[in-house]
């Protein structure tokens, strides 16, 4: 979401349902140009620091707040979210575009291509703390593959298989989201920028390549290096 039409945004109260209270002080006593500022400085993806905090909050929830609304989501409808998360900013985002009888369902599959390699080593991801104990080991697993050349050859077929089982329910016209954040305990852990910065575009290559029914839509403001969504035809 493009970060000067956000600020725009957050300056006319257009996100206050969606932001804690201590931002909406905030709003109130900072400029447009200072929001904005503030939110180049939290959300990392201009290369700048990334901040937990309640800019880096509002930008992941009203970006997916966009996204469903492009994808024609309504009140009532159902939204199901297959990767559950670093965070609340999805459920939030849901949860306020869809409204008291709209549904959302989460699979907590993890990040899906940590989970691949980590359970094609034998381990599993149901017990243990995830971002204490096994990412340092998810993230050297990757890296591991991403050497041996099994990121293509094993990592990709688990990928396609879970991505083509969730466009089988899809209905046609509807629309499949990806996106990959910058939060500082991924990058303490062992990732760096330029690295997470490709993961979308590698999910971008092999759905194109892989299922034929889904095809790619941009969405204005969403810098695809960081999103991507895909149409069932």
């Amino acid at each position: 979401m493009d970060l000067k039409h956000l600020a725009k945004q957050i300056k006319s109260d257009e996100w206050i349902d969606l932001m804690a209270p201590v931002a909406t002080d905030i709003v109130r006593l900072v400029p447009e140009e200072g929001i904005h500022k503030l939110l180049i400085e939290s959300t990392g993806l201009t290369n700048s620091p990334i901040e937990m905090n309640i800019w880096f909050d509002i930008y992941w929830s009203a970006s997916w707040v966009e996204a469903m609304r492009f994808g024609g989501v309504e009140p009532a409808s159902t939204v199901v979210e297959i990767g559950a998360g670093i965070a609340t900013n999805f459920i939030r985002a849901a949860s306020g575009l869809l409204g008291s009888r709209g549904k959302y369902i989460t699979v907590n599959i993890n990040d899906i291509l940590q989970t691949i390699v980590y359970e094609m080593s034998g381990q599993v991801t149901e017990e243990g703390d995830w971002f204490g104990e096994m990412l340092p080991g998810m993230i050297r697993l990757i890296h591991e593959a991403e050497e041996s050349g099994e990121m293509e050859k094993s990592v990709k077929p688990r990928f396609l298989e879970i991505i083509g089982s969730c466009a089988k329910v899809l209905k046609s016209g509807s629309m499949m989201g990806f996106n990959s954040a910058l939060i500082p305990i991924t990058l303490r852990s062992g990732y760096t920028i330029e690295e997470l910065s490709a993961y979308i575009p590698l999910a971008r290559r092999w759905v194109s390549e892989g299922i034929g029914n889904l095809v790619e839509v941009k969405i204005p403001g969403f810098d695809t290096k960081w999103w991507l969504f895909f149409k069932k035809i």
